[in-house]
């Protein structure tokens, strides 16, 4: 950091010890009673100061060392070479103005301010530009770094935690909601099937083809009443409503066994678990679906993953928007998972959130949680995802400081 210009003055406060302050104080009483008070004062009452003592004037020349190589110090980290300058010769006017006087304790009380001019004398003009490294600069950076780090990494602590509770409220408790209820059918169905003489594999696939084929939950009777087609009433449909099926000329889904993608799916390289019976396999796949919507590629490459490609590209793209529709809409449409804007919701149609601090074991009615993550509207930053307008206090550090009574 380079600095232009000619003085630079440094005021550096310190607190003085007592042994400082004491000695000062003896030195004012020995000299102070041979200082006499008219030199001060124009009045007995020193209401009003002695013009001489107000106001005085004397001359100080400076001299300053400026930096000639200045690019090969910026360009190569060369040392820097200096060449002197001046002298600068400024005229210093002294102010003393009076504050109080006690006449019984014997004390006077003034301010003294000093006023730099430019002498008209002055053999090298004051406006005279040196370039010099700011070495108290730097160093009062190198002072700040770590006081800086620590108030940056206190707000990103904070910012951080908060971002991972609004994620675990927007879709991690939705994931492990939305799995417990896919795992409730899973058993069932699977208890069902293997009574009646069937096997889990089968059970698995009844799940997969339920998703797509059921006549009024399943993908082809919401594709047709959603007119996702948007051929439904037009020539030469004209009163039908055209299920997936039907508009793409024969695709449909055909799942034979799904006990992978339920119970052993992991990602390649990885091998982290996102069997769709676990939450974190239910919000990773519902994600990508959400992320990536159903084409061949997309279709392919989860297929891949949760082992449910079909014997041709149609059956595995009808496959994928089965599962994309019963997975992701089990955890999105049922348990609200990936609904960024929950909190805003004014229809009541939402996942509110009361419903998703449930998923998380936590029993509280709707306005006492949204009190607690949102505040209470104030200019108090309490709520745990409360944020101030310039993004530098979070509720929640505000509220993990205070103690027990204070946070209840």
């Amino acid at each position: 950091m380079l600095i232009s210009g000619f003085i630079l003055v440094l005021l550096n406060v310190a607190a003085l010890s007592p042994l400082s302050t004491g000695a000062v104080e003896d030195a004012v009483e020995d000299n102070f009673e041979t200082y006499p008070k008219d030199s001060a004062c124009e009045d007995k009452d020193c209401t009003e100061a002695e013009e001489d003592w107000a106001s005085s004037n004397a001359q100080r020349s400076f001299y300053g060392w400026s930096v000639t190589n200045l690019d090969d110090v910026m360009g190569s980290g060369a040392a820097p070479t200096y060449e002197k300058v001046g002298p600068v010769t400024y005229d210093i006017t002294t102010t003393k103005t009076i504050n109080a006087y006690d006449k019984n304790a014997g004390t006077l009380t003034y301010n003294s301010v000093k006023s730099f001019a430019c002498a008209a004398d002055s053999e090298v003009s004051c406006d005279t530009n040196i370039t010099q490294l700011n070495i108290a600069f730097q160093t009062q950076v190198i002072g700040a770094t770590g006081l800086a780090i620590n108030g940056i990494m206190d707000t990103t602590k904070a910012a951080f935690t908060a971002g991972m509770l609004a994620k675990d409220l927007e879709s991690l408790g939705a994931g492990s909601a939305a799995s417990l209820a896919m795992s409730g059918v899973y058993a069932s169905t699977v208890a069902s099937t293997v009574a009646g003489g069937g096997t889990e594999a089968m059970a698995s696939a009844g799940i997969g083809n339920s998703f797509f084929h059921n006549t009024t939950t399943g993908f082809n009777a919401y594709f047709a009443a959603m007119n996702l087609s948007q051929m439904n009433n037009v020539t030469p449909y004209d009163g039908l409503s055209l299920n997936y099926t039907t508009a793409t000329g024969g695709g449909s889904a055909a799942f034979t066994n799904l006990t992978y993608a339920f119970n052993d799916a992991v990602m390649p390289g990885s091998l982290e678990d996102v069997s769709l019976l676990s939450d974190v396999g239910t919000m990773v796949f519902s994600g990508h679906c959400q992320s990536y919507p159903t084409t061949l590629e997309n279709a392919t490459i989860r297929a891949s993953i949760w082992n449910y490609a079909g014997a041709d590209n149609a059956t595995t793209i009808a496959n994928d928007w089965a599962m994309c529709y019963g997975i992701g809409g089990n955890f999105g449409t049922t348990f609200g998972g990936g609904d960024a804007d929950w909190m805003l919701d004014t229809t009541g149609t939402a996942v509110n959130a009361a419903t998703r601090l449930g998923y998380m074991g936590i029993t509280m009615d709707n306005t006492a949680a949204m009190g607690m993550l949102f505040g209470d509207g104030d200019d108090v930053i309490t709520g745990l995802l409360e944020v101030n307008d310039a993004g530098t206090e979070y509720g929640v550090a505000n509220f993990l400081a205070m103690d027990t009574a204070t946070a209840m």
